[in-house]
């Protein structure tokens, strides 16, 4: 948790998803998004609420935001 893990950001230049939990110790959700301000391509957030970076017992959760986020992908969004 004290050293950001961000520098290849920057060489992003495709859609992202991150999806994170709000009590994830390796970065508060304004962590997270202040550092992928550095990507070109647009980038999405989808927060966990409680849950920490393991996401454990979150998996079902997880797996919608992320379908979500692919089946707008295949709309053009």
């Amino acid at each position: 948790p004290e050293r950001l893990r961000v520098a290849h950001l920057s060489a992003l230049q495709l859609p992202c998803l991150f999806v994170s939990g709000t009590r994830d110790a390796f970065g508060r959700p304004d962590e997270l998004e202040e550092a992928t301000t550095a990507i070109a391509g647009p980038v999405t957030h989808r927060w966990v609420d409680g849950a920490d970076h393991s996401l454990r017992r979150r998996e079902a959760a997880v797996a919608d935001l992320v379908a979500g986020w692919l089946a707008g992908l295949g709309a053009g969004d």
